[in-house]
């Protein structure tokens, strides 16, 4: 009946304008929509029947907001305050929300409720460095008695002594640029964690508290990366904006270590488990870099810092935006890396068959990842092959790269994919070739109208070229 159906559907479809596939859904249907781009699921575990707010991803259409995130703890209402100063240009300082009366609640706007969106987008986005605090304030229309229709609500990113409206895009530039032109090993993930973290640990140094380099920048990506200077926040902010670069999963960590306030970060290797790093501590200037935190377990005990295990050492404040991560209870070992394929963030490994799927929504950046390691493919279009090692041992295998939309392997996302998507829908609901997985964009292991909705909207809308990360 499955297959009837589907058909009968895309029968619709063939015969109207393409438009129709995105109006075909409303508002609260695109909602159900499964979209499973995801490090830490595997394609077959996806269910779905799964519900509940730790799996709303799956239910979203959020198109690269990680499972792993600070985001991914929000409600939709804090999200959409999240999204809208996440997108909006570098810089800006003033961003208004447009909330319609089934989309909030007024009394949640409290400083606890909008503090943890503020808090999540610290989290998860070290690029925004730039703002000291913020400020908010609302208007509302009534629809009669006390009832709200609407509301809106203004958020003002404070300036800091050092950051302005007028110099932030100089400051973001020179950051960003920074942050590229620092030399990586990308052989593998492992090699790639300890690159980054020996940088840092070589090249930054930890300010006098009581000098005037403890200030401004010191605690944030740009005092790392650009100035030098840092002090535990800007160790964790570079190492996850590194990280966040070349699509390896990692957050940044907040409580207290040894009792005192301290951040800190947590990193997904190729074993799909996480992993804590603390560079701060392994910082030690004159003294040399060392490995006491480095990709070590909960129950690791350190060797020069007092002997104690990092769960004891290092205390999570319990903040309401750290995602629950399943972290290792001992140290990374290196003869684990390049043991399975791994999938890097904004993409998803199915092993049966070994393909690569990649997004198309995350076109920032034009290199591919596997397990940290850059993928040269000579031809990025659905349906290249690429060697890496992979499996048991390292052994190299043959992996087949597919860019969701790109159906009929031009690596492009348009009208003419969605014609290729529609035939294929009706020729048959079962995945079967690499093109047939282009074109099931939810990757839930059928084609069908849905698919053909999302596709439909990157093809109309979004009129966007697929670029390989």
């Amino acid at each position: 009946m499955r297959r009837l159906f589907v058909i009968l559907i895309a029968c619709v479809f063939m015969f109207s304008d393409l438009t129709i596939a995105v109006n075909a859904l409303n508002d609260e249907e695109f909602e159900k929509i499964p979209y499973v781009i995801s490090d830490t699921v595997d394609y077959d575990e996806v269910n779905p029947q799964i519900s509940g707010k730790e799996n709303r991803y799956f239910y979203k259409y959020d198109i690269g907001k990680p499972i792993y995130s600070a985001y991914s703890t929000l409600d939709d209402c804090q999200k959409k305050i999240y999204n809208s100063v996440v997108n909006a240009p570098i810089g800006t300082l003033t961003v208004t929300i447009n909330f319609a009366k089934n989309e909030f609640m007024y009394s949640n706007f409290n400083g606890t409720y909008l503090g943890e969106v503020m808090n999540a987008i610290c989290l998860d986005n070290p690029g925004i460095f730039y703002y000291g605090g913020y400020s908010i304030s609302n208007g509302y229309l009534y629809s009669g008695g006390t009832s709200f229709s609407k509301m809106d609500y203004t958020i003002t990113l404070s300036d800091t002594s050092t950051y302005t409206s007028s110099n932030i895009a100089g400051y973001y530039e020179s950051l960003i640029s920074g942050m590229k032109s620092i030399s990586v090993d990308l052989s593998n993930r492992y090699n790639f964690v300890k690159s980054v973290h020996d940088y840092l640990c070589n090249n930054v140094y930890y300010p006098d508290t009581n000098s005037s380099d403890y200030i401004g920048n010191a605690h944030d990506a740009y005092g790392a990366i650009v100035e030098k200077r840092a002090v535990c926040q800007g160790y964790a902010d570079a190492f996850k904006l590194i990280c966040d670069y070349y699509k390896i999963p990692s957050v940044c960590l907040t409580g207290t270590g040894n009792g005192g306030a301290h951040m800190w970060n947590a990193v997904q290797m190729d074993d799909g488990n996480w992993y804590l790093l603390d560079l701060t501590w392994d910082d030690q200037e004159s003294s040399g870099t060392f490995y006491d935190f480095f990709l070590v377990g909960l129950n690791t005990v350190d060797t020069y810092f007092g002997g104690n295990a990092f769960s004891v050492s290092h205390i999570s404040d319990g903040a309401p935006n750290l995602p629950v991560l399943p972290y290792s209870n001992v140290k990374y070992s290196q003869t684990q890396h390049n043991t399975e394929f791994g999938a890097t963030y904004n993409s998803l490994a199915k092993k049966d068959g070994r393909y690569l799927i990649r997004s198309p929504f995350d076109v920032e950046y034009s290199n591919t990842y596997y397990n940290g390691m850059y993928v040269e493919i000579e031809n990025p279009v659905t349906n290249s092959d690429f060697t890496v090692p992979s499996g048991t041992g390292g052994n190299s295998e043959v992996w087949t790269l597919v860019l969701l939309g790109d159906c009929d392997g031009d690596g492009l996302a348009d009208v003419s994919d969605f014609s290729e998507a529609v035939n294929r829908v009706m020729a048959n609901s079962d995945i079967g070739d690499a093109y047939d997985m282009a074109a099931d964009m939810n990757c839930d292991g059928y084609l069908d109208v849905i698919d053909l909705a999302m596709l439909s909207v990157v093809a109309n809308e979004l009129d966007t070229e697929i670029v390989i990360q």
